[in-house]
């Protein structure tokens, strides 16, 4: 019995294949259970995928276990300086082309609350104030009022990023990888519509870029990146920023420079810990303070996205299995007519924004999740559901939750003269163009769940769960899936959430460097 696990073990490559097929069958068993004629079946299907999916497992790791890009010899010739310099450049002339076509950018709900909280300096943190501070008031000053400079500073310091992310990987791989890692991202309908709007998740974006491209140069150098002052501050200032642009970035920044720790003394990392936490309390508070910042309401209704879905799905489909106590809330933010008319699975913005939140507010995190339990438990099937369907965004490659409807740029009414002025002839190209990429390139563009899936494959086969040498490049792999998953969790509405993820795509090609690049010591370990 004994030489069969052992054989049976090393066939799926130990751990590593262990998980990747928990992880294939998770995704069968989420995709399948919306179907409810399938399900009394579901747990015999699982039981019969699960050899199919052991295979898959094995001649994945096989295959991709092989391929890597091999470290660069003494006498490889040098990359010219034209070359870096177009890096920059080429994204700079792609998104500045969406910018002519779709002038002066997007404008939702929230850009124009950000808009005029730049234009009356009253500052509200629902909106991160920090990214309204770098993406509103400082083109606003530096232009004179010019409301295109919002959208065309956005695109310089976002252009700017990608540039030096485009020579970090051609710095650790070859000219073809760059090429393609360059068209991959550039030809993503998706980035260029959501940089189009002056939205948090640009600027969040922009500071992700960086400072992944900075955990690749720390890798590959041993750490002798981070060991050059002028690169510390670099560090510490983005990281700092990158986590004040989004009220949820802490889940990528935290892991990420945890992960530093392990390329540096502990002096130095005490070093930065203690001035990053400094620069964010002196953000925080001084500053605030200063500029009267108002600290936001209905932050739970916010950041209880999925227990709020399990509960809107419990009522709305089987409200004979709810409580009192659950019934009376859910209906106290909307009537039961409209969680019937409104609600779909995932989907609880619905019935927020036509309702009343401050229920939600008042009955607070900890008994919201404990009627959500509560629901989990009565009604496992509708709350499960809501679930599968609210995260699936993350890891399931198969539904497609994309509309271009609600990324396409559009400026809504407003009383601040902003107003659409672009070029028709070339809004209409790029429209035509982004419509085909939806219909016959969504894994390539689209869908996260392809992504996710292609990292974690590429993840478990290029590094071993049970060596420590592999766990300094895994650590800085993490911080990708924290963020990401942990996002899913806070949604509370999946149909609009498509925006979250798009700086997804600018990471793949600087990871999976990371995870391919063959050096002297992997040589060695493998």
């Amino acid at each position: 019995m004994r030489a069969v696990f052992d054989r049976f073990w090393k066939y799926i490559y130990g751990a590593n294949g262990l998980v990747l097929v928990l992880y294939f069958v998770f995704v069968f068993v989420t995709t399948l259970f919306f179907y409810d004629n399938l399900l009394p079946f579901l747990p015999l299907m699982a039981v019969a995928f699960l050899p199919l999916a052991v295979v898959i497992s094995h001649f994945l790791i096989k295959f991709i276990s092989k391929l890597t890009i091999k470290e660069k010899s003494a006498s490889a010739p040098k990359s010219s300086t034209v070359l870096k310099c177009l890096l920059y450049i080429a994204p700079l002339v792609v998104y500045l082309i969406n910018f002519w076509a779709f002038y002066p950018g997007g404008f939702s709900v929230d850009s124009v609350v950000q808009y005029n909280q730049a234009m009356t300096n009253e500052y509200n943190d629902w909106h991160p104030v920090l990214q309204t501070l770098f993406a509103f008031k400082l083109p606003l000053s530096i232009s004179g009022g010019w409301i295109g400079s919002i959208v065309l500073f956005q695109i310089i310091c976002f252009s700017g990023a990608l540039g030096y992310a485009f020579n970090t990987v051609l710095k650790y791989s070859n000219v073809k990888i760059t090429v393609a890692s360059v068209l991959f991202v550039l030809l993503n309908p998706l980035i260029a519509l959501t940089l189009m709007f002056p939205y948090k998740d640009n600027a969040f974006a922009t500071g992700a870029v960086l400072l992944t491209a900075f955990s690749v140069r720390i890798f590959f150098s041993k750490g002798e990146w981070i060991k050059s002052n002028l690169n510390t501050a670099i560090f510490i200032v983005t990281a700092v920023c990158t986590t004040l642009f989004r009220h949820n970035a802490l889940t990528f920044t935290v892991p990420l420079v945890i992960a530093v720790l392990f390329f540096i003394s502990r002096k130095r990392f005490l070093v930065i810990a203690a001035s990053i936490i400094i620069l964010f309390a002196l953000i925080k508070i001084p500053l605030f303070a200063v500029l009267g910042v108002e600290k936001p309401d209905n932050r739970q209704a916010e950041t209880l996205g999925l227990p709020l879905n399990v509960i809107a799905a419990t009522v709305t489909y089987t409200p004979e299995k709810a409580d009192s106590e659950i019934l009376d809330f859910a209906y106290s933010i909307n009537l039961r007519e409209s969680y019937e008319k409104y609600y779909t699975y995932g989907c609880f913005d619905n019935v927020k924004y036509s309702g009343d939140t401050a229920p939600i507010e008042e009955a607070g995190r900890q008994k919201v999740l404990s009627m959500a339990l509560r629901c989990l438990k009565a009604s496992p099937k509708e709350s499960l559901k809501s679930i599968f369907r609210l995260t699936g965004e993350t890891y399931n490659p198969v539904h497609k939750y994309i509309s271009l409807s609600l990324i396409r740029p559009y400026i809504i009414s407003n009383l601040n003269g902003i107003d659409y002025a672009g070029n028709e002839d070339v809004m209409t190209l790029l429209l035509a163009y982004d419509l085909l990429a939806v219909d016959y390139l969504p894994h390539l563009f689209f869908i996260v769940g392809t992504m996710h899936l292609l990292m974690i494959i590429a993840l478990l086969s290029k590094t071993k769960l049970n060596s420590l040498k592999d766990w300094k490049k895994i650590l800085l792999v993490l911080p990708f899936f924290f963020y990401n998953y942990s996002t899913a969790i806070l949604l509370t509405d999946v149909y609009d959430s498509i925006r979250f993820f798009a700086y997804t795509y600018c990471l793949v090609p600087l990871l999976l460097v990371l995870l391919f690049k063959q050096t002297e010591d992997s040589k060695k370990h493998n």
